[in-house]
């Protein structure tokens, strides 16, 4: 959490590039330090003023080592979220296909199985469970935060309805005595459990710089304590397979989602945690964590992203693709397995390796970060640069900025004022993701779609730009 701290601080801060490197030690990697490199990939596209980067190394070195290391890493010029350095080498995740292993073949889906969806009543638990109960005749048990109302009843209902065994429990994931309770009531209603889907999540879009620690809390609870306490409570289980529902947006970063990627992160790199302790004896259950591609019963799936991935030439997933995907993920032997669905290209791009630079020497000075320290820090950054009074923007750059407003969020040119704040019109973080792309390429200066927050008012977001526009270092193609 401390990394996340500080980019939150260093995007909210204002002062201009800043660089954050999360280091550690491969042999000793948590969860959360491999998953940094998700949360990398999130903010540079929020903030193209502060850049993180993960970086694992692999071996022992020396304290010298360490610095020449960070020396590179600090001046690499590259995009790299996630690199690894190893034997002097300086390497970066690839993708690779996955294909079956023989040795995997058996596991998949039993006639008349019991599989428990955590978090699987919302519209891709729902579409699973249907489909396992309808060819599988599968026993299935479901756990929810809350008992189910509404649309949730609905759908129980209609399981229930098509002669599909069911059983709900409302159970909180992180309450360790809560559920092991739950999980005895599952046994003994529907028997051993063979499978174990982790669907839960909480999704609060917002760029990094605007969100309050108990949105970040809660994103992350979902997803990293619910995976802890869920692994801990079948410790002793004997599955056939473990399987975490993580997402694409941990390969590709999520702007207005860093957190929620980062929580994806910690899934991935838990699978791979999990599955080294069921080679080694600990744990039984093939356990994979599947990045999914978006899916047709997504609730957050609208006709501007149903758009977006129109253009970018991908498709979404349905059921019967989820079972299919789900049963290719258990037996291909891996612990972390990304779907794809759409053109040859837009594949070939999505999976297309970055390129990275070696990088060069400059002076750095290592020590250790104390508590102390850490706090000074995130003091600077909260303090306000020295305050500068930029030149207003010229009338044509003015007028660009509040058309270009106005058309994008559909607003009478007399409903925007100087003093007009951006959220009290509607203007959300993905929505400034997008406003920003447009103004940029209007402009020919890089806008940051974090200035929003910083500067939340038309007068101060038209100055911001004014400043940007006065320097040449920020100007970009449009």
């Amino acid at each position: 959490m401390t990394t996340l701290t500080l980019t939150q601080a260093a995007q909210r801060s204002g002062r201009g590039a800043l660089r954050i490197l999360h280091v550690f030690d491969e042999a000793e990697a948590r969860p959360l330090d491999s998953a940094v490199g998700a949360l990398a990939l999130s903010a540079h596209q929020e903030s193209r003023g502060v850049r993180l980067r993960a970086i694992g190394v692999a071996g022992a070195v020396e304290i010298a080592e360490a610095a020449r290391i960070c020396r590179e890493e600090l001046l690499a010029e590259d995009d790299a979220a996630e690199i690894l350095r190893e034997a002097g080498r300086r390497l970066h995740p690839v993708v690779a296909p996955a294909a079956p292993d023989e040795a995997e073949e058996t596991i998949g889906f039993r006639v008349g199985g019991a599989y428990l969806l955590a978090g699987g009543l919302g519209e891709v638990g729902f579409a699973l469970a249907e489909r396992l109960g309808r060819d599988y005749r599968a026993r299935i048990a479901i756990l929810g935060r809350s008992d189910p109302r509404g649309a949730a009843r609905e759908r129980l209902e209609r399981l229930e309805a098509q002669g599909v065994r069911v059983h709900y429990v409302a159970c909180d994931l992180t309450d360790p005595a809560r559920l092991r309770a739950a999980l005895d009531e599952i046994e003994s209603r529907i028997g051993r459990l063979h499978g174990v889907l982790h669907l839960a999540r909480t999704v609060e879009d917002g760029l990094l710089a605007g969100k309050s620690p108990g949105s970040v809390e809660r994103v992350l609870s979902a997803k990293v304590d619910g995976t802890l306490a869920l692994d801990a409570a079948l410790a002793d289980a004997e599955l056939d397979w473990f399987v975490l529902c993580s997402s694409l947006a941990s390969w590709t970063g999520l702007p207005g989602g860093a957190d929620y990627a980062f929580a994806c992160g910690f899934q991935n790199a838990f699978a791979r945690l999990r599955e080294n302790k069921r080679r080694s004896g600990l744990r039984s259950g093939r356990t994979v964590a599947i990045c999914w591609p978006q899916w047709e019963h997504d609730r957050f799936l609208d006709d501007a992203k149903r758009a977006r991935l129109a253009a970018e030439g991908l498709e979404t997933i349905d059921a019967r693709d989820g079972l299919r995907i789900l049963l290719d993920a258990v037996r291909s032997g891996c612990a972390e397995v990304a779907a794809l669905k759409g053109g040859a290209e837009a594949i070939r791009r999505l999976t297309a390796a970055p390129a990275v630079e070696p990088g060069a020497d400059i002076l750095a000075e290592l020590r250790e970060l104390d508590e102390e320290t850490l706090r000074a820090f995130l003091a600077y950054l909260d303090t306000p640069a020295a305050e500068t009074r930029p030149a207003p923007p010229s009338e044509a750059a003015a007028t660009l900025i509040r058309e270009a407003i106005c058309d994008f969020l559909k607003l009478p040119r007399d409903k925007l004022l100087p003093e007009s704040a951006f959220a009290d019109l509607g203007l959300d973080s993905i929505k400034a993701l997008h406003l920003a792309e447009r103004l940029q390429k209007r402009l020919g200066v890089a806008i940051d779609p974090v200035m929003f927050h910083e500067s939340p008012t038309l007068a101060r977001f038209s100055a911001s730009v004014a400043a940007r526009l006065a320097r040449p270092d920020a100007r970009v193609e449009s």
